[in-house]
């Protein structure tokens, strides 16, 4: 059965799966891997992306997305627009700006108040290759969930890379959560580090971006342990980035010097995760600092 049949089926995955979703999570491609059943299969992705979307859920807790405030007309409020009310403070100073007008006048612009989520594009490149397997993929996983559940779809992107680059998320495609973190399992750790090819794919999606009238100031992160097993140095490609914070895994000095020359020419900088389970808190961080417009180089 093929991958796309196989992620119609209706998973009901039993409570004692439910049980271990983490462990699951962790062990999702071996455990897939020694069945044939599709529907086993579909039940352990079911709970796989269950886990990852409750850790990050967990991360998250109480904390609201990332929204900026703004002010406008009622004719131009945006439909995704957020806590509308009414601002007098604004009116009345635009109606102070209009002579001979008052309050009565029928057609004086009332202001309001409103929230709703920055116009910040983002791409995330993730490598998926052989030394992302286990927990290390897991926890790439809950990441990714992160930055799902609080940037709008219209101004996200995601890929992943290996031997082979994959798009998994064009900006502007609809895709719950669930959906794109499917995606990412079908993705396994596998083949060598082609990180020329992952980077040449993340630039393309950036100029289709901006050729369908999105903002050319696209931040790219980009995972990486800072080693490339196949193509050549993709330094040269740097500097056709507008933005790129590379989230450098692992303390291995050697590889930070790649990373350092990738984030210097495409006015970025490097942030090194000495453990993997902090990943998705730096994620978070990242993502929330991008969406404001931070994150830039730093000296």
């Amino acid at each position: 059965m093929s991958n796309s049949s196989m992620d119609s089926i209706e998973a009901r995955p039993s409570k004692q799966l439910l049980g271990h979703g983490w462990q699951i999570a962790v062990r999702y491609h071996e455990l897939v891997g020694s069945t044939q059943d599709p529907s086993e299969k579909a039940s352990l992705k079911a709970v796989a992306v269950d886990a990852v979307l409750k850790r990050a859920r967990e991360l998250l807790g109480a904390l609201l997305p990332a929204l900026q405030t703004r002010v406008g007309l009622w004719e131009d409020l945006p439909a995704d627009a957020e806590g509308l009310e009414f601002d007098p403070e604004e009116s009345l100073d635009s109606l102070l700006l209009q002579p001979g007008r008052s309050w009565l006048d029928p057609e004086v612009p009332w202001l309001y108040r409103y929230r709703q989520p920055y116009e910040k594009p983002l791409l995330l490149v993730l490598d998926t290759s052989l030394s992302m397997t286990g927990e290390k993929l897991a926890l790439t996983a809950v990441a990714l969930a992160v930055v799902l559940l609080q940037v709008p779809r219209r101004q996200l992107g995601v890929m992943t890379f290996g031997s082979q680059a994959k798009v998994l998320l064009r900006p502007g495609e609809k895709g719950t959560a669930a959906q794109v973190l499917r995606r990412f399992l079908k993705a396994p750790g596998q083949g060598y580090t082609h990180l020329e090819k992952g980077l040449l794919r993340a630039l393309r999606m950036q100029s289709s971006y901006a050729h369908r009238g999105g903002s050319p100031k696209v931040s790219t992160v980009l995972l990486t342990d800072g080693k490339y097993t196949a193509g050549r140095d993709p330094t040269y490609l740097a500097r056709h980035f507008s933005h790129l914070l590379v989230l450098k895994m692992g303390e291995e000095f050697a590889a930070h010097e790649l990373c350092s020359a990738l984030a210097k020419k495409a006015s970025g900088r490097v942030l090194t995760i000495g453990r993997m389970e902090n990943l998705p808190s730096v994620m978070y961080t990242v993502s929330r600092e991008l969406l404001r417009g931070r994150a830039r180089e730093e000296g």
